[in-house]
């Protein structure tokens, strides 16, 4: 049984599962008991993730510094 709820507990029960289930531009979000109901969250817009559409070039590789900071 799920159902949508303006406030949480304060504290969980052990087993209990923070699900985030991604669709397209849409974020589903929700709160699943170890009993087996759920507390339905707000949706929310997806962010996109810009690293992927620029690739590190062989010279920016090369002109990393790999040690411990100075």
């Amino acid at each position: 049984m799920a159902r949508i709820s303006e406030s949480l507990p304060e504290r969980f029960p052990v087993g209990t599962k923070y699900v985030v289930e991604s669709r397209g531009p849409v974020v589903s979000r929700y709160v699943e008991f170890p009993d087996g109901h759920k507390v339905i969250l707000a949706k929310r817009k997806a962010l996109s993730c810009n690293t992927a559409a620029s690739p590190l070039s062989a010279d920016k590789i090369g002109s990393r510094k790999i040690g411990p900071p100075s």
